[in-house]
């Protein structure tokens, strides 16, 4: 049985501008499939992470993307997200998913090591995130061991793996690994060619798929 495609999960700019986000959201979904909004915004600010959940929810809804919201527990009812990505300590887990109702969805992040990873699988969420939304391009460290933690991942566990990639090239070999999902960020908003540009090129080396050895 082939294996189901990967799919690309989306995380917002860190500060998104709200007079151009709009337009510059409505270009990414163009690109091709999204499986996953994450709202990750640095700002302590409830208005605005309402003004831009405004904008990126039904951006979302209407491709057909789940919307989830970063770290903030207290604004997925009020802002009516499908679940919650977490990148705070993972001690925070237990009490999330005991707040979290079942048909919403809870995903561990900055995940960096087997030990780590294993326990936020046997937690009961329903993906690990191999990497943080905002690995930057010159860590390359940690990008291998996101690619070491997917690769070692997949054979072994059902929980499904997502993995941050910071530039195209990390994304065609998280692709070649063969991960379930690959999550991007200002490798998107930051292409010379503009978001739809971005999406639609990860998603041509997701569909040329691992080259079979």
């Amino acid at each position: 049985m082939d294996n189901p495609r990967c799919r690309l999960v989306l995380t917002t700019p860190a500060s998104p501008d709200l007079s151009t986000f709009a337009g510059s959201l409505t270009a990414a979904f163009a690109g091709g499939d999204i499986s996953t909004l994450i709202l990750a915004l640095d700002s302590d600010d409830d208005i605005y992470w309402r003004e831009i959940a405004d904008i990126a929810r039904p951006a979302a809804i209407n491709a057909g993307a789940a919307f989830l919201i970063a770290d903030k527990l207290h604004l997925v009812e009020p802002l009516n997200a499908d679940g919650i990505h977490v990148e705070t300590s993972r001690d925070d887990l237990p009490a999330i998913l005991d707040a979290m109702s079942t048909n919403r969805i809870t995903g561990a992040g900055a995940l960096f090591n087997r030990h780590t990873a294993m326990d936020a699988g046997e937690s009961g969420v329903d993906y690990v995130f191999f990497g943080r939304v905002n690995l930057a391009p010159d860590d390359r460290k940690a990008a291998e061991t996101v690619k070491k933690l997917t690769e070692w991942w997949g054979p072994l566990f059902q929980v499904p793996c997502v993995a941050f990639a910071a530039t195209l090239e990390d994304t065609e070999d998280l692709i070649q690994l063969g991960t379930d999902f690959i999550a991007v960020r200002d490798l998107v908003w930051t292409f010379p060619a503009g978001p739809e540009a971005a999406i639609k090129e990860i998603n041509l080396l997701i569909d040329k798929g691992p080259e079979l050895e």
